[in-house]
């Protein structure tokens, strides 16, 4: 693909994601609109009105972020070829990987605080996960790191499953939200789901900074080796 081909399709998909973010405002506008019209009180009616505002800021960010990703990626892509890595290994540029917790935050955010201003009990169970979910963060980043690739400010890394359980985990946790507007969980049940937002955002955190972390480790040790062969 030419490099005009490659610059039509980049601009393309921006202009498809901008389309994309003005589509999550103007419906969560809309969105806003109802549930403060049909409000029975106006206390509850602000409550409802504010957290759609929230989620509404939330999914224009993590569009945002979801754009500049998508032109990371393709770059990342574009080096791997260029690099001659085999299939199964990726190239990953560290600013789109230093965007993905702040992506995760932006999806879930809105319903992590909302579960955390529950009651006690929310922000025990939260304090608890947050050490399984660095176990798992250590545990990732050191099955995924294989490389350092300090001269292009990238690392590669390998793809492994808990990249799969960590969409589906949070399809599942946006899907949950959207059921909670409507029916009310027991508590048992939004204590798990407290539990499971705390272990996806600081696995996810945890995982870019110890991949970073080997990424420095690894450039140090190039440097070392490369000065004695001199």
């Amino acid at each position: 693909m030419s490099t005009q081909d490659n610059n039509y399709s980049l601009g393309r998909a921006t202009r498809t994601a901008t389309a994309l973010v003005m589509a999550v405002v103007l419906l969560g506008g809309a969105a806003i609109g109802r549930p403060a019209m049909a409000a029975e009180s106006a206390t509850a009616g602000d409550a409802s009105t504010s957290y759609l505002v929230w989620q509404v800021i939330g999914w224009t960010i993590a569009s945002i972020i979801l754009i500049r990703m998508i032109v990371l990626g393709r770059r990342s892509r574009k080096l791997k070829k260029e690099l001659g890595y085999p299939k199964g290994q990726r190239v990953r540029l560290w600013t789109l990987e230093f965007l993905e917790p702040p992506l995760e935050l932006a999806i879930l955010g809105v319903l992590l605080v909302h579960e955390l201003t529950t009651d006690w009990q929310h922000v025990a169970v939260a304090i608890l996960a947050i050490v399984p979910g660095i176990l798992l963060g250590r545990y990732r980043a050191g099955q995924m790191f294989v490389a350092a690739l300090p001269e292009h400010k990238a690392v590669v890394v390998t793809r492994t499953r808990g990249e799969i359980y960590a969409l589906v985990g949070i399809i599942l946790l946006k899907t949950l939200e959207n059921v909670g507007e409507n029916v009310a969980f027991p508590n048992w049940l939004t204590l798990i789901l407290t539990a499971g937002l705390i272990i996806i955002l600081v696995d996810s955190t945890t995982r870019v900074a110890t991949l970073y972390q080997r990424y420095r480790q690894s450039t140090s040790e190039q440097s070392t080796n490369a000065e004695l062969q001199h």
